[in-house]
């Protein structure tokens, strides 16, 4: 059994660099599928509809598509925000291999 501690560990440069290529190929593949399939027939995961309804339960100040229009990254980097997102975030990290790192 491995005894790395993720919470631990020190954030080095090139292990970083590693995480931000693998997040940069990840984005091209989904950029692809988003630009090739009608969205009302895109499915990234088979947990998407339950990620959906679970998002809107949470945040349903975005189920209002005027309101996403007018979303500002700056919303997330409130407290609170990164609070609201780590407990919605946490649901599904078990059901696949979801991190905080990586685009999924």
């Amino acid at each position: 059994m491995s005894t790395f501690n993720a919470e631990t560990a020190d954030n080095l440069e090139d292990i970083e660099k590693q995480f931000a290529v693998v997040a940069v190929e990840q984005a091209e593949t989904y950029w692809k599928l988003l630009t090739s399939i009608p969205g009302s027939k895109l499915r990234l995961t088979k947990f998407d509809d339950e990620i959906y309804e679970n998002f809107i339960e949470r945040f349903p100040e975005y189920k209002d598509v005027e309101r996403v229009k007018k979303f500002t990254d700056g919303e997330l980097k409130t407290k609170e925000a990164k609070e609201r997102w780590r407990k919605f975030f946490t649901i599904f990290e078990k059901k696949s291999r979801i991190t905080t790192s990586v685009l999924y």
